[in-house]
C-alpha cells in the first residue's frame, strides 16, 4: 500500500511539472492591429516538445492540461481614429499536417474584463488581453499521442470590427449564409422584459440580433456571444435582450433579412390567465415523444418547463451525443414554432442524466451540454441561480424554481438558499417548484437517504410558502398523490385537503415502466391506498398505458391553480383546481 501511495505521489508531481512546462509565453510586446481587418500570430510546439500528457491523463492528478497564457498589449494602428471592437479567436490547429478543429478553446480577457462584455479599442492608447488557451479534454484523448509526435501549431486571429458599423460588417458578412440551423427561446431573470435567444449556425465569433416590437418600423440590435458546440461544425449563439415591454410580441430576425421569428414578454400581473407546461423524461424519443411536442404546441402555453433527462448524454462530451442533443433541439424547433415563426419559451432543470455525476450530488463531475445550450439555471449568480439550481419571478404572480435533486447539487446547500430566499418567493401568488427525481414515487423506492432528505428539508418550506403543486419526475410512469401535509408529527406527510399535491412521473418519451403495485397485471388501488398511501392515480405498463404519455397544463388564476393532464392523443384524462393557501 505503501509502495502506491509513493507511486501515485510521483506521478502527481510529474503532472504538475508537465502543466508548468506547458504554460508557454508569446512576446509582450505591442501587438499592433491594423484597418485590414484581421491580424494573425502563428504558434508554434515543435516535435518533442515534452507535454507530459501522459502524467496528466493520470486519474489522481485533478486539473485541466493547459497550453497557454500570455498578458498580450494591443494597439490600434495610428492612422485609425476610431473605436473599434476586437474579437480574438483559435483557428487552423494543425497536429503535424492533419487538421484537428475545435482541440484547442479560448478565454479572453480585456482589461479584466470578459472579452464580449466590453473590449473597445481607441487611437493611441494601450489595452491588455489576458489569453489563456485549454486543451478540450473531450478531444484531447484522440490527440495527445500525435501531438507528442508531429507537434503542435495553431493561430491566434485578432479580428477588428468597427464599433459604428459593427452590425452592418456583421449583416455583410453573413447576408449570403444559408446555414442558421435552429433556433429556441428561454426567458431571462424578469420574464416581462428579459428574452434570451439561443441559435446554432457557422457564422464567426459574433452574431447580430435585430428585434423590434410587432407593428413597429424601428429595428433595435444586440449582439450574439458564441460557444464551440462539441463536434460539430456549428457554433452555438446566444443573446441577452432586456427593457423590452411586458405582455408585448416582439419580432427578431438572425444575421440576415430571409428568416422573421417571434417571442412575447410576460405580463406585469395576472391580467390574464397564465399556461405552462410541465414535462420530463424524453431521452428515448419513443414515438408518443414526438406526438406530445405537437400536443404541447396544440395547447399555446407561455412556457414549457422541463424536469429532467431529455438526452441520455450522462453529460459527457461526445460526438454521439453531441447528436442526440441536436435531435432534441430540432424536435422542438419542428414542433414549437408557428407559421408566424413565434416560439414557445423552454426552460429545463436538470435529471441525473444530464450529469455523470447520477446520484451523487457532486458539482466537479461532467455535467456538459445542458449548461452549453441554455443559460438557466446554469450561471453563478447566486442568490438568483447557481450551476443547477435557481429561480425565475414573473411580475407580482408566479415564481418558477428549479431545484437539483442530488444530480449535481446536495440537498442540504440547497435548503440554506430556499431558507434565504423565503422573504422573495412570497412576493408572488403562485408557486411551483420542479426538481427531477420523485420524492413520492410511483414505481422506484420511497426510503432513499436523499429523498427523505427533500422530504424533511424542502417541503416544510414549500407548505410555509403556501405551494400547492408540486411537480417531480423520473419514473417514466404518471403519478398524482393526494393532498400531503408536513408537521412534526409528520415528517414524511400525512393526507391532508390543504397539502400539497406531487404530480409527475416523466412520460415524455423514456420507456415506460410498470407502477409500484401490481395485481396479475392490473393496477390494484386497493394495495396501493394500503400500502402506497400517498398514490391517489398511476399509470404505467400495467395500467392505462396511453395516460402513461403525458404532459401536464398549469393555468395560473387569481385565486386558484387549474391542472390538466394530458395524454398523447390529445386527450384530458385528469383534471383539478386547488385554491390558494391564505
Amino acid at each position: 500500500m505503501k509502495k502506491i501511495l509513493i507511486i501515485g505521489f510521483a506521478i502527481i508531481m510529474i503532472g504538475i511539472a508537465g502543466f508548468l512546462m506547458l504554460r508557454q509565453r508569446i512576446t509582450n510586446d505591442v501587438l499592433v492591429l491594423h484597418d485590414d481587418l484581421v491580424t494573425t500570430q502563428t504558434v508554434s510546439f515543435a516535435v518533442g516538445h515534452d507535454f507530459k500528457f501522459s502524467a496528466l491523463y493520470d486519474p489522481f492528478a485533478e486539473f485541466d492540461p493547459q497550453l497557454y497564457h500570455t498578458v498580450q498589449k494591443v494597439r490600434l494602428d495610428s492612422a485609425l481614429t476610431q473605436e473599434y471592437l476586437v474579437w480574438v479567436d483559435v483557428k487552423n490547429i494543425v497536429i503535424g499536417d492533419q487538421k484537428a478543429s475545435q482541440l484547442l478553446d479560448i478565454t479572453v480577457l480585456c482589461d479584466d474584463k470578459p472579452l464580449f462584455e466590453h473590449c473597445l479599442l481607441s487611437a493611441n492608447q494601450d489595452q491588455t488581453l489576458s489569453i489563456t488557451i485549454d486543451f478540450q479534454t473531450y478531444q484531447l484523448d484522440e490527440h495527445w499521442f500525435d501531438i507528442e509526435q508531429h507537434g503542435l501549431r495553431f493561430e491566434l486571429m485578432f479580428t477588428l470590427y468597427p464599433k459604428d458599423t459593427l452590425t452592418q460588417t456583421l449583416q455583410t458578412a453573413y447576408q449570403s449564409s444559408e446555414d442558421l440551423l435552429r433556433v429556441y427561446t428561454e426567458f431571462g431573470h424578469d420574464p416581462s422584459r428579459e428574452m434570451i435567444i439561443n441559435y446554432h449556425a457557422n457564422h464567426g465569433p459574433l452574431g447580430v440580433i435585430e428585434y423590434r416590437e410587432l407593428g413597429t418600423n424601428i429595428w433595435q440590435e444586440s449582439l450574439s456571444e458564441s460557444f464551440v458546440f462539441p463536434f460539430k461544425e456549428e457554433r452555438i449563439y446566444r443573446t441577452r435582450l432586456q427593457n423590452l415591454t411586458p405582455d408585448t410580441t416582439y419580432e427578431f430576425q438572425i444575421n440576415d433579412a430571409h428568416k422573421t421569428y417571434r417571442f412575447k414578454t410576460m405580463p406585469l400581473h395576472l391580467d390574464r390567465e397564465i399556461k405552462i407546461v410541465f414535462t420530463g423524461d424524453s431521452r428515448s424519443f419513443n414515438d408518443w415523444f414526438y406526438d406530445l411536442n405537437d400536443v404541447i404546441y396544440n395547447q399555446q402555453p407561455d412556457l414549457v418547463v422541463g424536469t429532467g433527462d431529455y438526452v441520455a448524454c450522462e453529460g459527457i462530451l461526445s460526438a454521439f451525443n453531441s447528436n442526440l442533443w441536436v435531435h432534441f433541439l430540432d424536435a422542438l424547433n419542428d414542433a414549437w414554432i408557428d407559421d408566424d415563426g413565434l416560439i414557445i419559451p423552454f426552460m429545463p432543470g436538470f435529471g441525473n442524466h444530464e450529469a455523470d455525476s447520477g446520484w451523487s450530488g457532486s458539482l466537479y463531475r461532467d455535467k456538459a451540454y445542458l449548461p452549453l445550450l441554455f443559460s438557466f439555471p446554469n450561471q453563478a449568480d447566486y442568490p438568483r441561480e447557481a450551476s443547477g439550481f435557481g429561480y425565475i419571478q414573473f411580475g407580482d404572480y408566479f415564481t418558477l424554481i428549479l431545484l437539483d435533486s442530488y444530480h449535481t447539487n446536495d440537498i442540504e446547500p440547497q435548503t440554506t438558499w430556499l431558507l434565504d430566499m423565503q422573504s422573495v418567493f412570497q412576493e408572488t401568488t403562485h408557486i411551483v417548484p420542479v426538481y427531477h427525481s420523485a420524492v413520492f414515487p410511483s414505481r422506484k423506492p420511497f426510503n432513499v437517504s436523499y429523498k427523505n432528505a427533500i422530504r424533511h428539508q424542502w417541503l416544510p418550506i414549500f407548505q410555509e410558502l403556501g405551494v400547492r403543486v408540486v411537480m417531480e419526475s423520473c419514473d417514466h410512469t404518471y403519478k398524482k398523490t393526494f393532498p400531503i401535509w408536513f408537521d412534526d408529527a409528520n415528517p414524511d406527510g400525512v393526507i391532508h385537503p390543504d397539502g400539497m399535491i406531487f404530480l409527475g412521473d416523466g412520460g415524455w418519451g423514456a420507456p415506460l415502466r410498470t407502477v409500484l403495485l401490481e395485481n396479475e397485471g392490473q393496477f390494484d388501488y386497493d394495495r396501493i391506498s394500503d400500502t402506497h398511501w400517498w398514490i391517489e392515480d398511476a399509470a404505467g405498463l400495467d395500467h392505462n398505458i396511453d395516460n402513461s404519455k403525458h404532459i401536464h397544463m398549469v393555468t395560473l388564476r387569481t385565486h386558484s391553480i387549474f391542472i390538466e393532464s394530458i395524454n398523447f392523443l390529445g386527450t384530458v384524462f385528469d383534471a383539478f383546481e386547488m385554491d390558494l393557501n391564505d
